[in-house]
């Protein structure tokens, strides 16, 4: 009998030890069940992220289309206090993280120039919505049909080259599948003998002028006479073609389109 006990004991343990095993693993398996995977936590954490980013972006846009609408009509009333307080508040843009100066310096540039593209796309489109809120205002108040409205317009756009080097506003401008480059559609039978103007050249200057757009070409010919001379700069397959072009409008035309930076080796970045 003693034996009997003696061995009926440790098996008694052992069943008790692996009953409480097995429960234990059932409650840890309930608990586990009870809570989320970790990839379910991790996305629900990537999406909180993404949406207060999405959700100062917009406010930070928000505040730069206020601000270019406040620096462009204090310009254009003549009030070069209010225009000028108006540019020194700019919001600043801390949406994107600065570069790491520890990072290796090849990956780091390369970085560096993929997120300055990237505020530059941001940059242009805010601008797009602003000239958008600019004729909405201008429509509101009665002043659509005067010059007032082109000349903003005009500054609003300007505000945007100055602030963004030529690469990152011909990047913007794709970005907002807006026209970035002028290509050459005709030319009259003497450029073509005299300077080999062919279709397709890219039109970089009007008298010393960098233009970007039908509009910028426009307004470079506004106060120019039609048989007067004007000094041209052309891109023909990486090599440059100075010639002067006596009536403009009808000796030369071009087209606009859109393309992107990479597409377009002759720029510098």
């Amino acid at each position: 009998m003693k034996f009997t006990h003696i061995v009926g004991y440790p098996i008694a343990i052992s069943l008790s030890l692996g009953l409480g095993l097995v429960g234990a693993e059932l409650m840890d398996a309930k608990l586990a069940a009870s809570m989320p995977a970790p990839s379910i936590l991790a996305e629900q954490s990537v999406d909180a992220i993404e949406i207060a980013r999405l959700q100062q972006e917009v406010a930070m846009q928000q505040q730069e289309i206020e601000w270019l609408l406040r620096m462009v009509k204090a310009g254009l009333s003549g009030d070069m206090a209010g225009h000028m307080q108006a540019y020194r508040a700019k919001p600043s843009d801390n949406l994107a993280p600065q570069p790491s100066a520890t990072a290796i310096a090849p990956i780091e540039d390369a970085k560096a120039k993929a997120l300055r593209l990237q505020n530059a796309q941001a940059y242009v489109s805010r601008v797009q919505l602003a000239d958008v809120a600019l004729q909405k205002q201008a429509l509101a108040e009665g002043w659509a049909n005067e010059g007032q409205l082109a000349d903003a317009r005009r500054a609003l756009w300007q505000q945007a080259r100055d602030e963004l080097t030529e690469a990152e506003y011909i990047h913007g401008l794709h970005g907002a599948q807006l026209p970035n480059v002028m290509l050459v559609s005709h030319a009259s039978p003497e450029l073509v003998t005299t300077a080999g103007v062919a279709r397709g050249d890219v039109l970089l200057t009007i008298n010393s002028v960098r233009v970007f757009s039908r509009d910028d070409m426009q307004r470079q010919l506004l106060n120019i006479d039609s048989s007067a001379s004007v000094e041209v700069t052309l891109n023909q397959q990486g090599k440059t073609i100075s010639l002067v072009v006596t009536d403009f409008n009808k000796n030369i035309e071009f087209y606009g389109d859109s393309i992107a930076l990479d597409k377009m080796p002759i720029l510098s970045n």
